[in-house]
């Protein structure tokens, strides 16, 4: 299977890092024992000057102030800036047509107009039967403390007048009464002596009789006032039960036409909502086909099935139509292995040489430094990540802004080589770091050149970058009594990479 060109550039990336690796251990390997013999070794001199300790790495050029353009709503493209174009922010770079969203927005105003007409003839609707049933109660309310009232008057019996006319109309009976009897009498005897004929006693007797029986109706209509009839106190009871149970009905139905009346209305605010929100969305919605440059820069249009885009063709809400770079500042993205990024922090001084040209320089400075890091390996092609498998080795992401004059010589994409300044050092001791070899307890020392032949030099590492090292003098192995001390312009011995390695821990 062909291997594509970036999976060999990955592949040699990856050879010249481990080769990298191998020779830093090579370096930094130190002999366990001292020999007599230099013939497998060169000489360096030391110096004192400035130094800097420096990071190292590979990044690629980005522009500070990149983004991307997407539609904010879908349509079909009346007008596109084109390919390449500068624009400054502001300027119109996307055109679509409105009439689409238009007449969606007339369609929507329509549908609010009609539900607001049928809410206000359902709410008059609502409102009157609302307003009938509340009247219904107050009649059954009336009409309950009537029926009240009199199983009351029942109960409690006569009042004074009803029982005076009562009693009038018994004294007044039995008056009649008597007179009528007396008079019986009288004639009943000058019927005897034939003054008088039978039919006309018969007569009288007659009336005696209708009287008596209206002083029996008057002492039953008066015995009743002291003692109410159960049977009227019963249907009147009945009556007190009924109109309760009528006006619990009608204040049922009235909260009940109250409750739909009150939950119509919130449904109806709430859609009335939901339609001012969509009216102001469809409203945004024409607002959002004419779209401007959020930033100066210049404009990189995207590709569909291969083809730019341009007038006529369809696009959707979220599609990436053009990004827009200004290419005025730029920064430098690099990541940084876990071992080193706690020497990193924003603000740090930082020196760029194009790939393979040290001699042009630009500077620059950390602006930003990752708080989480990911897999050296995380962002290779999933071919070539199936045969490496992980690093298990983190990198942080850290980007560095450049001076303004280096958007005229860099481009985006450009690989260039960093130099993050870490440490800087006014004056000290420098030796080349394949000068320090380990001693016992962790110290380091170098093996300085003298007429008697090599002799060892105890050190302290300042600061160090790929090469060199900036040490002082540090007291010898042991406490011993201090000896002598590592001087600018001795010559140091540089100890053979191989033979390092084979005599190193």
């Amino acid at each position: 299977m062909p291997v594509s060109v970036r999976s060999r550039r990955l592949i040699l990336v990856a050879v010249a890092v481990a080769g990298g690796g191998l020779l830093a251990t090579v370096l930094l390997a130190g002999p366990s024992k001292w020999e007599a013999s230099n013939t497998d070794a060169r000489k360096a001199a030391v110096e004192r000057r400035p130094f800097e300790q420096l990071i190292r790495r590979r990044g690629e050029v980005q522009p500070i102030s990149q983004q991307k353009v997407f539609p904010g709503v879908s349509g079909t493209i009346l007008s596109i800036v084109n390919d390449g174009a500068h624009v400054d922010a502001g300027d119109t770079i996307l055109q679509l047509d409105p009439k689409p969203h238009e007449e969606a927005l007339e369609r929507h105003e329509a549908s609010m107009r009609q539900m607001k007409a049928e809410w206000v003839k359902e709410e008059q609707k609502a409102s009157m039967d609302l307003r009938s049933a509340q009247d219904k109660v107050k009649l059954s309310g009336l009409r309950l403390n009537l029926e009240e009232v009199k199983a009351k008057e029942l109960q409690a019996g006569p009042d004074a007048s009803k029982l005076l006319n009562a009693q009038t109309t018994l004294t007044n009976a039995k008056a009649i009464f008597e007179a009528l009897t007396e008079e019986l009498a009288i004639l009943r005897g000058l019927a005897d002596e034939g003054y008088y004929s039978r039919s006309e006693v018969r007569q009288k007797e007659l009336e005696v009789t209708e009287q008596g029986l209206k002083v029996a109706e008057a002492e039953v209509a008066l015995k009743k006032l002291y003692k109410p009839d159960p049977v009227v106190l019963a249907e009147q009871n009945l009556k007190v039960r009924d109109a309760t149970k009528n006006l619990e009905a009608d204040r049922e139905r009235a909260a009940l036409l109250e409750r739909n009346l009150s939950e119509a209305r919130t449904r109806f605010d709430r859609n009335l909502k939901r339609s001012t929100e969509r009216y102001t969305e469809l409203k945004e919605n024409i607002g959002k086909t004419k779209q401007a440059a959020p930033i100066p820069g210049v404009a990189v249009l995207g590709n569909r099935w291969g083809m730019r885009w341009g007038p006529g063709r369809d696009v959707w809400n979220g599609q990436e139509v053009m990004t827009l770079s200004d290419l005025r500042r730029m920064k430098v993205l690099l990541t940084v292995d876990e071992g080193r990024i706690a020497r990193i922090e924003a603000g740090q001084e930082a020196v760029v040489h194009p790939m393979g040209n040290r001699n042009v320089t630009f500077g620059g400075k950390v602006i930003k430094v990752a708080g989480k890091g990911r897999d050296e390996f995380q962002d290779l092609r999933p071919e070539t990540k199936a045969i490496v498998g992980d690093a298990e080795r983190q990198v942080f992401e850290v980007e560095i802004e450049l001076e303004e004059k280096a958007a005229t010589d860099l481009r985006p994409g450009q690989r260039v080589d960093v130099d993050i300044i870490v440490e800087r050092l006014a004056e000290a001791l420098v030796v080349p770091r394949a000068a320090l070899a380990p001693v016992e307890g962790g110290a380091k020392c170098v093996r300085v050149e003298t007429p008697q032949g090599p002799e060892r030099r105890m050190v302290r590492v300042l600061a160090e970058d790929g090469l060199f090292c900036a040490v002082e003098n540090a007291p010898s192995a042991g406490g011993a009594a201090e000896g002598p001390k590592l001087e600018a312009g001795q010559r140091v011995w540089l100890l053979d990479p191989s033979k390092r390695a084979a005599e190193g821990p």
